[in-house]
């Protein structure tokens, strides 16, 4: 990897084998402190006194004459030494400061330092508990996850933790050491393991997602390793909002109990065991929330766009009423439909487990307690495989998305939600003109003269459509029953 160089000075070289976790942490503040787009129309860079060290912002050209000349951004021309504004034609790739959104988003990366004490002291409260010692094997089973994953600072760090104190507990139970020289690789072995089939990851910026998975691979990496794909465990969410295992009872959905209150828990693992959804239960997110569209309660919104608030706050009190007898009932059988594709996608999620897993042999580890697999099956499989549309992965995961976006619905986007957007007059100017058509089927021919080569020719029990206007239909019968043939051979039909 080649860096560029300062003032004066000339370039050079980054070894891979040398990018550790801190300089990925280092890569991850500065990605994230600039953004990118693709210019749609001419811009201009202005700034204070036209000078960017404290920020600057972009502006179209359309409007560039509202601005005084001093505020534009400057810069010299290498070929002609002329100073001329900061300009970006359309198309042009703008790739910027991105001014204090990572510092409002709390994206910072967390230095080895504090991740080593704060995972020793999680470590602390975890083995040996109630006097007892915690086995070595436990540790191969054990669940990490973290919550706010950034590039994988902490999550590395328990890994490194984790495989450290599994091969000391390991070595103590056996009453052997290993072998100095071979030590390293066992620890590497021993991590990779735990980073594949136990750590788990969610964070909002798909660049940290993307990041972590590249420092995990770095920590991991050994001699022989299979290529890893740890996306199916790491992945682009919100840690705070989203669809959960929790649900309402019947009696919480009358006088809108439900809004404001915490949901019961429902574990999977109660599901799986054999427990079925109680009576008349409804999933959380099967539910209104009170906090959808909140921003039409903010007095920006109410000052910046006051009709738009006002739409917004006028369905957000409308979709939060009780439902009816009839829509509760409803609500009951969506709830009980949930929960047969929520055991669909819990065989599909194990299939994928089993295909992500890689054959890692960890010191010390006796038959059964490591995953195996014959085949390393590619992440593109997987991904397929898991994220195909119309499957129960796809449908619960679309309902539970659409849920969370209402919290964070777009107040300019009020008329999306209430009905009185365009879109909907267009749909219904639609389905009002196919009211004027009718649509005919007929039995598909076993062959069409002068046809060879087309599907017709193939005797299936195939049927083929007929399009034709209600007005038309008087005036077909005016036509003859030639031509009324005529038509019906050079259209496929019979």
């Amino acid at each position: 990897m080649l860096t560029r160089g300062r003032r004066r000075e000339r370039g050079g070289f980054i070894s891979y084998a040398q990018l550790g976790i801190n300089q990925l942490g280092a890569v991850y503040e500065g990605l994230m402190s600039y953004s990118g787009f693709v210019a749609g129309e001419e811009l201009y860079e202005v700034a204070k006194n036209g000078d960017p060290k404290d920020g600057s912002w972009l502006v179209p050209a359309t409007k560039a004459d509202e601005y005084p000349d001093e505020v534009f951004v400057r810069h010299k021309d290498e070929d002609t030494g002329v100073e001329e504004r900061v300009r970006y034609a359309p198309g042009a790739f703008v790739y910027r400061l991105s001014g204090r959104d990572r510092q409002t988003s709390a994206s910072y990366y967390t230095p080895e330092s504090l991740t080593r004490v704060t995972v020793q002291l999680a470590l602390q409260h975890r083995l040996d508990q109630d006097d007892t010692v915690t086995e070595a094997r436990e540790l191969l089973d054990w669940k990490i996850c973290e919550p706010a994953l950034g590039s994988g600072a902490f999550l590395n760090e328990a890994i490194n933790q984790v495989a450290t104190e599994y091969l000391r507990r390991r070595q103590d139970e056996l009453g052997s050491a290993i072998d100095t020289e071979k030590y390293a690789v066992e620890l590497q072995k021993a991590k990779a393991y735990i980073a594949l089939h136990n750590s788990y990851g969610v964070d909002l910026n798909d660049t940290a997602v993307e990041l972590a998975e590249v420092s995990l691979w770095l920590n991991t990496m050994h001699p022989g390793m299979e290529a890893p794909w740890f996306g199916l465990h790491l992945r682009r969410g919100n840690s705070l909002i989203g669809g959960r295992r929790e649900v309402y009872s019947a009696e919480r959905l009358k006088k809108g109990g439900w809004l404001g209150t915490t949901p019961e828990r429902f574990p999977l693992s109660e599901a799986l065991a054999g427990a079925t959804l109680p009576e008349g239960a409804v999933h959380h997110f099967l539910l209104p929330a009170k906090e959808w569209g909140a921003v039409a309660a903010e007095k920006e919104a109410k000052a910046l766009a006051p009709a738009e608030a006002k739409a917004l706050a006028s369905w957000r009190k409308a979709i939060t009423k009780s439902p009816s007898p009839a829509q509760t009932k409803r609500l009951q059988g969506l709830a009980r439909r949930a929960e047969y594709l929520w055991g669909l996608v819990v065989r599909r999620l194990e299939i994928s487990e089993r295909e992500i897993s890689r054959r890692i042999d960890v010191w010390g580890a006796e038959d059964g307690w490591l995953r195996s697999p014959e085949v390393a099956v590619p992440r593109e499989k997987v991904k397929a495989d898991l994220e195909a549309v119309d499957t129960p992965y796809w449908r619960l995961k679309t309902l539970m998305d659409a849920w969370c976006a209402l919290w964070f619905w777009p107040v300019q986007e009020a008329a999306l939600l209430d009905g009185s957007h365009e879109a909907y007059a267009r749909a219904a100017e639609v389905a009002s003109q196919s009211g004027e058509w009718v649509v005919s089927t007929a039995p598909a021919p076993a062959s069409v003269p002068g046809q060879a080569g087309r599907p017709y020719g193939r005797r299936t029990s195939r049927r083929t459509c007929s399009v034709t206007s209600r007005s038309s239909r008087s005036s077909r019968k005016r036509y003859g029953a030639a031509a009324a043939r005529s038509r019906s051979v050079a259209s496929g039909g019979r």
